[in-house]
């Protein structure tokens, strides 16, 4: 039986130019496009989960239309933390969308977990606990880079 956990934000901002988000917003919040796919790598810088030192290489697939730009990963396109995908699923969802006045960033990320292994001796309520921390922690560390992004926007 899997344990499975969603956090999810919605950001709105006035007044920022669509275009600038679809031509330099990628690129400032360290998204490397790869030649000739729809993917984008993201170097993370490193950072410590219990006693494990972690800096993972992410793959996204990005996909731009007219008025709204969508971002996705699964577990298959995560470098560096093998170890945690034994265990673990990890899946992002964004979208950037115009409308009349406003931009608009939708960011889901889901962590679960497969209880076989060492993970079945650990109880239920724990596994929550964990599943609740991690998914702050990297959701955080998402949020900051979205702000981060638009702020090197004029």
């Amino acid at each position: 039986m899997n344990i499975e956990k969603t956090l999810s934000k919605q950001f709105v901002f006035h007044q920022i130019s669509f275009n600038k988000i679809n031509t330099e917003y990628l690129s400032n919040i360290g998204l490397m496009k790869i030649i000739n796919s729809d993917l984008y790598v993201y170097q993370s810088k490193e950072y410590r989960l219990l006693n494990w030192e972690i800096k993972p290489r992410i793959f996204f697939k990005i996909c731009k239309e007219k008025r709204k730009i969508s971002i996705s990963t699964h577990d298959k396109l995560i470098e560096g933390i093998d170890f945690i995908l034994k265990f673990a699923t990890i899946k992002f969802n964004a979208s950037i969308q115009m409308s009349e006045s406003q931009t608009v960033i939708d960011r889901s990320l889901t962590i679960s977990l497969r209880r076989d292994g060492l993970i079945k001796i650990f109880p239920r309520n724990i596994l929550l606990k964990l599943l609740n921390e991690a998914l702050y922690l990297v959701g955080d560390r998402f949020d900051r880079k979205i702000i981060k992004g638009l702020n090197k926007i004029e």
